[in-house]
Parts: C-alpha cells; sequence; structure tokens
C-alpha cells in the first residue's frame, strides 16, 4: 500500500548535548510536544522516536507536507532554552509503497525517505517527486533537481517546500545525466570557438538553435562534445547526445532520441509525442549530431520541437545550414597552422594544428617531442594536410613507425600528385592524408578495409569476417586491431563486446577508393542481414525473441541499407514483411514502409502470396504511427491480393484489421495495443504458408 512518510531529525543533536546536557533535556522535550501535537492534528501517527526525531506516516502526502509546514512555523515561534536556542529541525517527506509489518513500515520507501533526510540542511523540507505530485496546485515548492541519494541507483528529483528559504547545498551528489560518449583523447586547441559556444549554450541565451557548420573531417563532432561537456554543470542532468549518422527520416531522429533517453516507446503514442512529454520539464541541451542527411523533413521536425519545447535547446552539427529561423549558424574552419616563414619553435608549439599533432604523435610514440630539428617537418606536414583535425590524427598515428621527416617526405610526394592534378580546397588535406595511410597498408588489411565500408552504423567482428572476408575469418580480428592503429576505425564496447564503425567521411572515401572490395562486399552484406531479418521474425513469441531482438538492435541501420540495395524485388519485399513486426514500434517504420510498397522497373516480377502480405504488413506499420487513411488503404490492397491469389484466411485477416479502423480513439488504442502483438490469424495463418508458395 502506499503511504506517505514524514521523518524528522535535530542538526547537531550530538554537539548540543556534549554542550549542556541539562538545557538539551529541555529542548528535546519541547521539540516532541510540538511534532507529537502536529502529528495528531493533521491524521498522522508515530511508529517509531529516533531520540533526537521521529519517523512518522499520514494518510496522504498533502497532509505529511502541510504537517512538515506547521512543525516548522511553531518551532521558529517557540520559546527556547538559552543554552541551546532553537534546534534546526530538518524533514523530508515521500509517498511510496510501502509493507507494514510487526508495528513497523519497511522497504524501500523508509531507506528512501532517511536518504532524503540526510540531504536537507538544519530547518529546511524536502519532498521527493512522488509526494510532489500529489499537492502540486496546492502549496508552493522549489526544484532543487536531480540527486543521487547513497544506495539509490535511480537519482532522486528533490524539492523543497517553504521555497523562498535559502540554505545551504545539499548534502548529496547532483545528478548530472548525460549520455556523452566518453574520449579516448584530449580535445587540443579551439578555445575561442569553446568560450563562444559557451556562451551560446547557456541558458539564458536568447539563441535556441546552435548549428556547428563545415565539411567531414573538420572536427565539428568534437567541438559539439567538449562544449556539451562544459556545459554539463548549467543544464541540471539534461545533456543529451543523439548522433544520426545514417538517419534518413524524422522518425528516425525522435527514435534516435528515445534510444538516447534509454526508453522504450509507447504503443498507442506517436514517436513525437513521446519525446515531447519525456523532454518537457527542466532546461534539456540536445546535441544531434550528423544532421545533413535528414534535409527538409528533418528541419521540420525541429521546428516542431522548437515549438513544444520551450526549455529545450538543440545544438546541431551539420555540413549545411538548416536555414531555419532563429538558427545561429557557428562555422566551424580548420585549425590554425603556422605562419609563413615561423622558425621559432615557441611560436610553432602554440598552433592549433601543431598541438593536435605532437599530442596524437605522443599516444603512439611517448619520447615525440617538438623540437629544432623536427619544427620545420611538423610545421610542413600540417600545412599539407590544410589543418583538418581528421587528417592530422590519420597522419600522427603513422608516427609510431615513421619520423617527423619521414612522414613530410611521404606527405610531400602525394601534395605533389594533388597539385598536379588540380585538386585543391579543404577536403584536399583529407584527402591526402586517406591516400596515403591506404596505400601503407598490407594488400589483404587493405581489401578488407574497402569491404568495411558496406556498413551502414558500425558492425561487430564476427559480421566482419562474414561479410568482408569469410574465407579470411580467422584474422579479421588481427585485421581490425591493425586498422584501429591506424585510426581508420574507431571501436567501442556494446551489450557486452565490440562494436567498430568508420567515421563517415572516410566511409565515403573508402567506397571511392576500393570500389570493387565494396561491390564485392555488397552481396555478402545483402545476405547478412536477410538471413537476420528472417531469424528475427521466425524467434518472435518465442524463447529465442530477447536474444535475437537485443541482436538485432545495433543492426537496424545494416538491415534498412541491405534491404533498400536488394536489387530483387521479390527479395526484398519478402525480407521486408519479415521484419516489419520488429520495425512496428520503432523509428525505422516509415522507412521500411516504403521499401514494401516500392517495386522497381529493373527489380523483376513478385509472387502475388508476396505482394499481399507486404501491403498488409505495410497497413500494419501505418497503423502503428496512426497514418489510417494510409493503414485502411493498404488493407483493401492486401485484402483484394489475397482474394485474387485464393487466400481466404488472408483476405480475412485484412478484412478484421480494416474493421478495427474506427475513429473512435479509445478502439484506436485498444487496437493499437492488439496488433503490437500482431494479429492473431493473420500470424497463425502466414506461419503455415510454406516458403515456396511465396517465392
Amino acid at each position: 500500500m502506499h503511504v506517505a512518510l514524514l521523518f524528522t531529525d535535530i542538526e547537531g543533536s550530538t554537539r548540543l548535548l556534549e554542550q549542556n546536557a541539562v538545557g538539551y533535556a529541555r529542548m528535546l522535550a519541547r521539540h516532541h510536544g510540538i511534532l507529537r501535537s502536529l502529528t495528531g492534528k493533521f491524521g498522522g501517527r508515530e511508529f517509531q522516536d529516533a531520540g533526537d526525531g521521529f519517523m512518522m506516516s499520514f494518510p496522504d502526502a498533502p497532509s505529511a507536507a502541510r504537517a512538515a509546514l506547521a512543525m516548522q512555523k511553531e518551532i521558529a515561534a517557540t520559546p527556547w532554552p538559552e543554552e541551546t536556542g532553537a534546534p534546526r529541525v530538518r524533514m523530508a517527506v515521500h509517498w511510496a509503497e510501502s509493507e507494514f509489518r510487526e508495528g513497523q513500515y519497511r522497504g524501500a520507501a523508509i531507506h528512501a525517505t532517511s536518504r532524503l533526510l540526510g540531504a536537507a540542511q538544519g530547518g529546511q523540507i524536502l519532498c521527493s517527486e512522488a509526494a510532489r505530485a500529489t499537492f502540486e496546485q496546492e502549496m508552493p515548492a522549489r526544484r532543487l533537481g536531480a540527486y543521487r541519494l547513497r544506495g539509490f541507483e535511480e537519482a532522486l528529483t528533490v524539492f523543497q517546500l517553504d521555497p523562498e528559504k535559502v540554505f545551504l547545498p545539499l548534502r548529496a551528489e547532483f545528478a548530472r545525466r548525460h549520455n556523452l560518449p566518453p574520449s579516448q583523447d584530449a580535445f587540443v586547441g579551439r578555445d575561442q570557438e569553446r568560450r563562444e559556444l559557451a556562451g551560446l549554450l547557456s541558458p539564458e541565451s536568447a539563441a535556441r538553435l546552435i548549428t556547428l557548420t563545415g565539411p567531414g573531417g573538420i572536427g565539428k563532432t568534437r567541438l559539439a562534445l567538449a562544449a556539451a561537456y562544459e556545459a554539463l554543470d548549467i543544464y541540471e542532468h539534461g545533456v543529451l547526445y543523439v548522433p544520426l549518422a545514417g538517419a534518413t527520416h524524422s522518425e528516425e531522429l525522435f527514435g534516435a532520441i528515445l534510444r538516447a533517453l534509454e526508453c522504450d516507446p509507447h504503443a498507442e503514442e506517436r514517436l513525437v509525442d513521446h519525446v515531447v512529454k519525456l523532454l518537457a520539464g527542466p532546461p534539456t541541451l540536445l546535441v544531434l549530431d550528423n544532421f545533413e542527411q535528414l534535409s527538409a523533413e528533418g528541419s521540420l521536425a525541429l521546428r516542431l520541437l522548437l515549438g513544444e519545447l520551450p526549455n529545450v535547446k538543440l545544438f546541431v552539427t551539420s555540413r549545411t545550414r538548416l536555414g531555419i529561423a532563429g538558427e545561429t549558424d557557428f562555422p566551424v574552419f580548420t585549425l590554425r597552422v603556422p605562419e609563413e616563414g615561423e622558425t621559432r619553435v615557441t611560436e610553432i608549439g602554440r598552433c592549433e594544428a601543431v598541438c593536435l599533432f605532437l599530442d596524437r604523435a605522443a599516444r603512439v610514440r611517448k619520447d615525440f617531442v617538438l623540437h629544432s630539428d623536427n619544427a620545420s617537418a611538423i610545421v610542413e606536414i600540417c600545412r599539407a594536410l590544410d589543418g583538418m583535425p581528421l587528417a592530422i590524427e590519420l597522419a600522427s598515428a603513422r608516427a609510431q613507425m615513421l619520423t617527423a621527416e619521414e612522414l613530410a617526405s611521404e606527405l610531400r610526394e602525394g601534395l605533389s600528385h594533388r597539385d598536379a592534378a588540380g585538386e585543391g580546397g579543404v577536403r584536399s588535406g583529407l584527402q591526402l592524408a586517406f591516400d596515403w595511410s591506404v596505400r601503407m597498408l598490407p594488400p589483404d588489411v587493405a581489401s578488407f578495409f574497402g569491404s568495411l565500408s558496406v556498413f551502414s552504423g558500425g558492425w561487430t567482428p564476427r559480421t566482419a569476417a562474414q561479410v568482408c572476408d569469410p574465407e579470411g575469418a580467422p584474422h579479421a580480428r588481427a585485421y581490425l586491431h591493425y586498422l584501429l592503429t591506424c585510426s581508420l576505425v574507431q571501436a567501442s564496447e556494446h551489450a557486452g563486446g565490440m562494436r567498430f564503425v568508420m567515421l563517415e567521411p572516410i566511409r565515403q572515401l573508402s567506397q571511392e577508393y576500393y570500389p570493387d572490395a565494396w561491390r564485392r562486399a555488397e552481396s555478402r552484406h545483402r545476405a547478412c542481414f536477410r538471413t537476420l531479418a528472417s531469424r528475427l521474425d521466425a524467434a518472435l513469441g518465442t524463447a529465442d525473441e530477447g536474444p535475437l531482438v537485443d541482436e538485432a538492435e545495433p543492426e537496424i541501420s545494416n538491415i534498412l541499407s541491405a534491404l533498400e540495395r536488394e536489387p530483387s524485388n521479390q527479395d526484398r519485399l519478402f525480407s521486408a514483411v519479415d521484419f516489419h513486426d520488429f520495425a512496428y514500434h520503432r523509428s525505422c517504420n516509415r522507412r521500411l514502409r516504403a521499401l514494401l510498397t516500392t517495386l522497381r522497373p529493373e527489380g523483376g516480377e513478385v509472387r502475388l502470396a508476396t505482394l499481399a502480405r507486404a501491403w498488409h504488413a505495410a497497413g500494419a506499420l501505418d497503423q502503428g504511427v496512426r497514418e489510417l487513411e494510409d493503414a485502411e488503404k493498404a488493407y483493401r490492397r492486401a485484402s483484394e491480393l489475397f482474394r485474387e491469389n485464393g487466400e481466404t484466411n488472408g483476405a480475412m485477416s485484412a478484412r478484421f484489421n480494416l474493421a478495427t479502423l474506427v475513429p473512435n480513439e479509445e478502439a484506436t488504442k485498444r487496437h493499437s495495443k492488439f496488433s503490437r502483438k500482431r494479429c492473431p490469424c493473420f500470424a497463425k495463418w502466414a506461419r503455415r504458408v510454406p516458403a515456396s508458395r511465396l517465392f
């Protein structure tokens, strides 16, 4: 059962007792009389005397809060012994479920209230968010923020009753909730940009949408993360990093935000409505990385977020401006390189490009430092790479085996080829570093690396071996380790295993540089992830569902990319039907829906049975996001195709789903919950259809 708890104690009671035991006894007796009298007056009861305080229960949280306010008021108005003065009584109010056994309340609620009391200052009344929600309209309270209480993993949002009073900070760790990825390297340079961003990101700044713009490899993501880390102190538990590489639909934006919040979508709620509900409240900084592929549709989604969430500030990285009213464009430029003719080692060492090169080179070779003998070579390297951060990262990885002079000589040769071809500009520095890096790869590793560009959203060592080099699978981990040392791929731990990713600028260059390796891997990539979609469909509703869902979640982008590249209409629709159940309430709903209803002229014929199931699945996806008019059309089309193919049960299933599309909101919600588990008659019947009939 739920109970309202009010705990109290006297701050510094031990010190008061040691100073004057007689006066302390008189003070304590008067204190007990006040608290016990007011407890009964507000309908509460004392269930434990803690010596210098009480544990009390009340029928509801408003009664407990009113009792606490009355107690503090009476304490302030009462004359106290001169030798002790007025006691500084701290209090905590909580509303939670608790078990009453052997004359005591027991369970987590007791511990939470005790920890909340321990965080309070003398004279302060704290209450939990659960308690505050029950009397929000009756009594004013001030939100103090989210705090981590000892023994509890989840942070607790804390409020203070009697909000006009000012106290010292709580005796608890302030919880700054964020999901910013940890950096393996120190952030170097861009001090001026970080100062300017600190001003723009401040909640007091009028800027609501700040866009870091610049070409790939310029360092937008690193700068955004550095600025976001520095903003943690001003956004109480509200800095959220949302990677969007590969996202092409606004629905994927909202789904990515939900994943960043570690929230599952609600069956009866649109993704955008769920996001708005979760982010409404305290000031939040939303970092949206690699936004450029979302184009106009993504800009509409940002306008919606800006309109619905006045406390949210959007911090976006994109190769181009978004063109939204009120957008603050913050262009990111290359790092500063030494001026022409500069020979002073001290001045050279202050340039940002040189600082980055030295920092990264020292990571792979501890004795690598700037001195008069290598200064000119390092300057030449940084200039050849145009001060491009990603290019410098690639080049510095080679300092493990080459001196600065040897690095400069290698790049000088590549630069002469670039100039002869008439190339130039910012991208050329990255192109030069990339060309030079991959030329030094052993042939087998180079082919393996080129094949990796087929992945979208990363890969595991197992899938890399399966897709890139099935015959050389035992060498896959060794190849990945080699590429890591060259800074061509990155790795992080995910769900107990390692997952690898290629930065998008490098991935695009790899596809251009190794088209044959990409083409060879592409068919294996499609086969691999079509198989995963099929296994996932067969496992739904069985004991294997959980592990396979965990395996499929990080591979959504790979599965969709594989289906989008599938040349055969028949194979694409068949696999998309397999995947639609998993995608029903995920951010890939609309992207998959397009695959189910699009036939390419060069893709060949589709069996009638497969086409009917594709339209039926499209209707389910439409219904999942409440596109009811589209769902009706899809179900009608599916019913016609099933009848044309002589499949009575399929037609009945489509007509049944069509009948649920009523304008009654409550009926729609009920059907949404039902449909999430799949239409039973369609599911059972479809399982009995041999695959040969679909193919």
